[in-house]
């Protein structure tokens, strides 16, 4: 991301109250940003593993930030730019891994009060990323068009390179080369076992930073952007009834590297045989929702904690990670979609 900035005056460096991840902002509570959000340009970055399933909530949680970045796009040419467009945002500027290949993609929003152009020119073949340039606050139409000057550089997404273990790291030597700040201090990816950091953002100026952390990921926020529905005969939903076809579609989206909950089923083995497990499983969806009875296996998760940073002895630098079981994710998605669309 290339920025031009103009009619600014000079930065005075970061707030001292918000100046790392570690900050007293709750990062998840994005009511605490509004006034920050209104005085800065504001980026997110988010590994989405199938944009097209999320469109909804990207909608309804991130709409007040400026810039959204998302990586693991796993878009092709089926899906039409028109297909996956943001209220309020630019049409999206992407990178697709290739027709005949599944997976990867970059894919980045832009809001429409912000002026942004792509530079293709420096997108390398065998690289998944985008690069724009974005004008911001210009003083008149001339200055938009003529100033060819970057101010700021801000890179960010999956680099799949550990920056907790960065012994052997590919991104420190780039980072030292090109006079790069890498700002994220803590883990953004987890398993049972382990935490890792690979999810980035690189800046050339950390002063033109004013915050930067780490937030939940996207399924954990269901509850907090739940519409508030009145009890009363015009918006009660009296029955959701699940078919085949969308209990496919939930478990054709697995992402079958995540580790199983305490009923041990493998998310591998729901993403594969989902066509045959379709049938069943929207029965027992549907069982469950008549009966109004959640199974009670399905409440049970195995906790593990797993380490961020700082001093290992300190169980405050230990962040709880709850694998539920992925049949009960799978059915919770089901409902959320009714709910959401009703």
């Amino acid at each position: 991301m290339l920025l031009i900035i103009a009619g600014l005056e000079t930065n005075p460096g970061p707030n001292d109250d918000l100046n790392s991840s570690g900050s007293n902002v709750n990062i998840a509570d994005l009511s605490n940003f509004s006034e920050l959000f209104s005085k800065s340009v504001s980026f997110l970055h988010l590994n989405i593993q199938s944009i097209v399933p999320e469109l909804d909530l990207i909608e309804a949680e991130y709409d007040e930030f400026d810039i959204l970045a998302f990586t693991e796009s796993w878009l092709n040419n089926n899906n039409t730019d028109e297909s996956i467009k943001l209220l309020n945002y630019h049409s999206p500027f992407r990178r697709d891994r290739g027709p005949q290949k599944t997976g990867g993609g970059v894919v980045v929003y832009v809001k429409n009060n912000l002026v942004a152009h792509r530079r293709q020119e420096i997108e390398m073949d065998n690289l998944e990323s985008v690069w724009l340039e974005l004008k911001l606050h210009e003083n008149s139409l001339d200055m938009a068009l003529n100033d060819n000057h970057v101010d700021y550089i801000m890179i960010t997404g999956d680099f799949n390179d550990n920056q907790i273990n960065c012994a052997n790291s590919k991104i420190r030597p780039l980072l030292t080369q090109f006079s790069l700040n890498q700002l994220i201090d803590e883990p953004t990816h987890f398993t049972e076992q382990s935490s890792s950091l690979l999810d980035l953002f690189m800046t050339n100026n950390v002063n033109a930073v004013t915050y930067c952390g780490v937030g939940p990921p996207l399924l954990e926020q269901l509850s907090s952007i739940l519409p508030v529905i009145p009890f009363n005969a015009s918006t009660t939903i009296n029955e959701i009834e699940l078919n085949e076809t969308e209990v496919e579609d939930i478990l054709s989206i697995i992402n079958p590297s995540k580790a199983s909950g305490p009923d041990l089923i493998n998310p591998k083995l729901l993403k594969e045989a989902s066509a045959i497990l379709k049938s069943p499983l929207c029965k027992l969806f549907n069982l469950s929702l008549r009966s109004a009875v959640f199974p009670h296996q399905w409440k049970r998760a195995n906790v593990s904690p797993v380490f961020k940073s700082n001093k290992p002895n300190d169980v405050k630098n230990y962040r709880s990670i709850s694998l539920l079981s992925v049949i009960s994710k799978c059915m919770e998605r089901c409902v959320y979609k009714h709910i959401y669309n009703h």
